[in-house]
Formats: C-alpha cells, structure tokens, sequence
C-alpha cells in the first residue's frame, strides 16, 4: 500500500532529521491514511509556530472535517477567508468541505464567485461542475464542462456541452446571451487554430 509506505517513510524521515518540512510531510501522510488525530498533534507545534501559513490552515481544516467536525472546520475557512479574501487554497478547501457537509448551494456560490477571479483554472470548473451537479444546476455543470474543456483543448466535447445547455436556457434571457457568446468565442478558437 504506497500510503502506508509514505507515512512509514514520513515517520523516518521525521526522525532522523526532524525539520518542518519533515513535520508537514508526517502530517499529510498521516491525513492520507485517515489517522486524523496523530495528524492533528503533529500539526498543532507546526500551526502555533506559525499560526497564518496558509498550507497549515487548509490541513487543520481538513483534519477536522476528517474528524467529522465539518462546522468548525467551515467556520474556520470563513475566518481566515476574511483576512486573505480570494485565497484560492482556502477556498477550494471551504467548497470541498461544504460539498462534504452537504452544503452543495453553499459551495457552488462560493465557487462561482472564485471563477471570476480564475477563470482560467481548470480544477475549479471541473470541481464547480461537480458541485452543481449535487446542487442540482443542470445548465451550470454544463456551463463549468464546457469551460473546463475548453481551458484542456477539448474543443469537441466543450462544443457537444454548450449544445447540451441550450434548451436549458429556453426563457432565461441572460443565460442565453451568455451561451451564444460563449458559442461565438469557441468558434473563434477553433478559426484561430485552424491557421496554424
């Protein structure tokens, strides 16, 4: 099992040459391997030392989410989202956590919101996609697909998606304007590539 061979691992290097980075690395091994609390302990000398490393953060939250804690863990994500608005780290962390709780609408505002700041990242379309799907937005998980396709080169399946989302946009006046828009800049890509 690699898990386990990464936290024996972890757990010697540890303590041969124990380092921060040598703590953190125990850490995450110990999380891989759903061993929240030990994570936990050998998070908390890492997290007091250094109390706003976000990478520390997004590993407690996720220790007490696997503790079945998700509301603090929540709370905690909103907190820190206060002080360093727009981290994507964070906020990945919070949608993921969210969708865990079954908080999918919660998510998925959450998420869009982060796509106007990073429309170019591909893990957030394909997790918005996702998290739309949970909450029930047939014409959003097309929408995040077909930008998701788009932003890996698949021109042809982000093409088949935005035709899928048409009919959904019947009476949806804004929607629609937006579809047809998005239709327009995908044609012009393919036309771009094509003189290549």
């Amino acid at each position: 099992n690699n898990k386990r061979d990464l936290l024996t691992q972890w757990r010697h290097e540890q303590k041969n040459k124990p380092s921060e980075a040598s703590s953190y690395g125990l850490v995450i091994a110990l999380m891989a391997n759903d061993e929240w609390q030990q994570a936990g302990e050998q998070l908390a000398p890492l997290l007091s030392e250094d109390p706003n490393r976000i990478a520390y953060l997004v590993a407690h939250a996720n220790i007490l989410a696997g503790q079945n804690n998700c509301s603090d863990a929540i709370q905690q994500l909103r907190k820190q989202l206060a002080i360093n608005p727009g981290n994507n780290a964070l906020t990945m962390t919070l949608a993921d956590i969210l969708q865990r709780a079954g908080r999918a609408p919660e998510a998925e505002e959450l998420l869009v919101d982060q796509s106007k700041r990073r429309p170019e990242d591909p893990a957030l379309w394909y997790q918005l996609a996702e998290v739309q799907g949970l909450a029930g937005s047939i014409l959003g998980v097309r929408m995040a697909r077909a930008e998701y396709f788009i932003l890996r080169g698949f021109l042809d399946s982000a093409e088949k998606q935005l035709h899928y989302a048409w009919p959904l946009t019947e009476g949806n006046k804004v929607a629609r304007h937006r579809l047809s828009r998005r239709m327009k800049d995908l044609q012009e890509l393919r036309d771009t590539l094509k003189k290549f």
